[in-house]
């Protein structure tokens, strides 16, 4: 091979590394799936009765959308100030009310 060959494969390689490693880590923390309702302050109320904030991302935004709905998110939670907050990787509608 010639070595613009060889630098690519190594270039393709490398970031092929950084897409997969990075992945991972947004899937390390435990994903948790929770049903309950989107409250008029654009929370997250569990069917237990936790609330947790809606991280700010393009799926949260969306589900922040579904006020009233019965919904099931799937998300890792973190604590801060004191509040949950689940950043949504997936969710779907069970019931809406819109």
């Amino acid at each position: 091979m010639n070595t613009m060959t060889n630098h690519f494969l190594t270039g393709f390689l490398v970031i092929t590394a950084l897409v997969v490693f990075s992945t991972q880590s947004a899937y390390s923390k435990d994903l948790v799936r929770i049903k309950g309702t989107i409250n008029s302050a654009f929370q997250l109320v569990a069917e237990n009765g936790e609330i947790y904030d809606v991280a700010i991302t393009i799926r949260g935004e969306a589900l922040i959308n579904m006020v009233d709905s019965i919904v099931e998110v799937v998300g890792t939670i973190e604590e801060k100030d004191g509040m949950f907050v689940i950043k949504v990787l997936e969710f779907k509608v069970l019931k809406s009310y819109l």
